[in-house]
């Protein structure tokens, strides 16, 4: 595909993987939206337009408004609490706690405006959603030039000489 782009992805994976190990929530969190958001510039220019075409839904009980809201309030004031009424607010859930985190919410004056989503599921609808557009991508020769232009002016501040 693009070797800048899939080594850019493998770093991050592998931050959230430690990060998500140490039990370092907060920043894994702030890994995982800030690395949504360079996927969808560089795919579709969009955020929500990458979660809405290449994230696996079932992996989700999340939207695209949600994940938009969490990415604003997690980048820009490291909180879980929107200013903003779209979309709802996301508890993250570490360890398998998403279906009982969900009951929770059901049963609590919050319905309607949370909503649980398992940290494990995120990352893994997020690279299903990579692996999806990198299909695609290697299937059309126009869309594979739009990216390659896209990743080219994203990652040139990246470009690194080995020592």
């Amino acid at each position: 595909m693009n070797e800048t782009f899939d080594s850019f992805m493998c770093e991050q994976l592998e931050a959230m993987k430690i990060l998500y190990n140490s039990r370092l929530i907060t920043s894994l969190l702030m890994i995982y939206y800030s690395t949504l958001d360079i996927v969808g510039f560089v795919t579709t220019k969009q955020f929500q337009g990458f979660v809405v075409k290449y994230m696996n839904d079932s992996l989700l009980n999340v939207n695209s408004q949600d994940l938009w809201n969490a990415r604003c309030d997690r980048l820009h004031r490291n909180t879980a609490i929107s200013k903003k009424n779209k979309g709802r607010m996301i508890i993250h859930t570490y360890g398998g706690e998403v279906d009982e985190m969900t009951e929770r919410i059901k049963m609590s004056s919050l319905d309607n405006k949370c909503v649980a989503a398992d940290i494990i599921n995120l990352i893994d609808s997020l690279w299903e959603g990579i692996e999806h557009f990198k299909k695609e991508v290697n299937a059309n020769d126009t869309l594979k030039a739009i990216f390659e232009e896209r990743v080219n002016e994203f990652f040139v501040e990246f470009v690194r000489n080995d020592i």
